[in-house]
């Protein structure tokens, strides 16, 4: 289980700073007292316990807020399709290659530094 988060965590760290350097930025509202810049939104299907977990540990690893929108898989494809023309979240941690390979064009690429390392 350790493994297990510690690797959700790398990866999740990848996608946050992959959409801080992303220069259209999340369009959402600005949660309480966070910097738009430094708030990261994450739409995800992880159980919230997994979250409660996983946002502290974030939080305090990179310096950045961040805030997970839970919901299924589908629905957050179907939410990400209704946001393409103004996108309000950063990272897409729902279902799998599946929703994804449906429209790539949602999606930006994005190849870790440290893709060889896994």
């Amino acid at each position: 289980m350790k493994k297990l988060f510690t690797l959700f965590l790398s990866i999740l760290m990848v996608f946050a700073l992959a959409a801080c350097n992303n220069n259209s930025g999340n369009g959402g509202d600005n949660p309480e007292g966070a910097d738009e810049g430094n708030v990261v939104v994450v739409y995800t299907s992880t159980a919230q316990d997994m979250l409660d977990v996983l946002e502290p540990a974030f939080e305090e690893a990179t310096g950045l807020d961040v805030e997970f929108i839970s919901m299924a898989s589908a629905e957050g494809f179907a939410r990400v399709q209704a946001e393409k023309d103004d996108p309000q979240g950063d990272v897409f941690q729902c279902g799998g290659m599946a929703e994804i390979m449906q429209d790539t064009s949602l999606f930006a690429p994005y190849v870790s530094p440290s893709i060889n390392e896994l």
